[in-house]
């Protein structure tokens, strides 16, 4: 499974984190809400661009330089 390679996980539902197994589930970094489920495909437009975008201030957290 995807999961056993994967530095890092994220989920779109707390809930989702709950389905990995649990050697596993330390390696979730991020919990993304994206609302209710509305999209009939998991591709579409609109939920990548959110994803993306999620993503992108995601990585910006990660990256900024420590402030001591």
């Amino acid at each position: 499974m995807l999961y056993e390679w994967a530095d890092a996980i994220i989920v779109l539902e707390p809930q989702f984190k709950d389905l990995l197994p649990e050697e596993f589930r330390g390696k979730v970094r991020a919990i993304f809400d994206v609302g209710p489920d509305r999209w009939v495909r998991s591709l579409d437009p609109e939920l990548t661009a959110i994803l993306d975008e999620m993503c992108q201030r995601y990585l910006d957290i990660q990256t900024e330089p420590a402030v001591v």
